[in-house]
């Protein structure tokens, strides 16, 4: 028998059909610039063949210490070695006996205290090996970026910065950094780079856009190429009427025997 849940619960505020609370929507600035990091994951994962399930503003469900349940709300989040569940909802971990690996949070004023507390200790207490704070304003956190690391005893310690500037991912094997993003509000975003590399992974459709230049390039040059057939056709044909010419001028001018 189907037993109602409240939409609203007088400690949680808004609840789903479990009786979990609701994230509210990420603002505009958050989840544009969500999208922009987790599109590029996504297209990565997609062309590279990984199994990584990827969501954004997707609740995952976890057992503490006690064996009670608790949630959060990562801004996006990467579970490495577990294909991607095409079905929405919560992540579970005791269901999928998998934890996210890397999340990232798109701090605003509002979040960050949250973002850097209570949020934090929670991503600690599911196990999740490395934890991303981007600024999204740019004015709270030295550099945008803020990077920790569980370490052996399960305590979170600060990534280390790369003499480029940019962070590692170690579940990844990418470098996260921030920037510069005329159109976001600090100034900036958050982008992945394979390890070495200068340009960040594409978006989707930063790769749709970059087929389509690259195909009409070949259609270009395949055009171009059959014109240079067609002008070396044509001059092959002159070569051969000035040669006949010459040649019927040579035996018009030639006396009788």
């Amino acid at each position: 028998m189907h037993r109602p849940v409240p939409e609203v619960d007088p400690e949680l505020g808004p609840v789903d059909e479990d009786g979990f609370p609701r994230e509210g929507p990420l603002s505009y600035d958050q989840a544009d610039l969500a999208l922009v990091l987790g599109s590029s994951l996504r297209h990565h994962r997609d062309q590279a063949r990984l199994d990584w399930h990827l969501e954004l503003n997707e609740r995952v469900d976890f057992l503490d210490a006690q064996g009670q349940k608790r949630w959060v709300f990562p801004d996006l989040y990467v579970v490495v070695g577990l294909r991607q569940q095409h079905r929405r909802g919560p992540l579970r971990t005791w269901v999928v006996r998998r934890h996210p690996n890397v999340a990232f949070e798109f701090a605003t004023a509002g979040s960050l205290a949250e973002d850097r507390g209570e949020k934090r200790e929670k991503y600690r207490a599911l196990g999740v090996d490395e934890y991303f704070l981007f600024d999204v304003d740019g004015v709270d956190i030295p550099g945008q970026l803020q990077a920790w690391r569980l370490d052996e005893g399960g305590e979170y310690q600060p990534i280390p910065r790369l003499a480029s500037g940019r962070f590692h991912s170690r579940p990844l094997d990418l470098e996260l950094a921030v920037v510069p993003e005329r159109l976001a509000p600090g100034g900036a975003a958050l982008r992945a780079f394979c390890p070495g590399t200068v340009s960040p992974l594409p978006t989707e459709r930063e790769a749709e856009g970059l087929r389509v230049l690259q195909e009409k390039d070949a259609a270009l040059q395949e055009s171009g190429a059959a014109l240079q057939e067609k002008d070396a056709a044509l001059d092959a044909a002159r070569a051969r009427i000035e040669a006949l010419e010459a040649a019927l001028r040579k035996q018009g001018g030639a006396e009788p025997t």
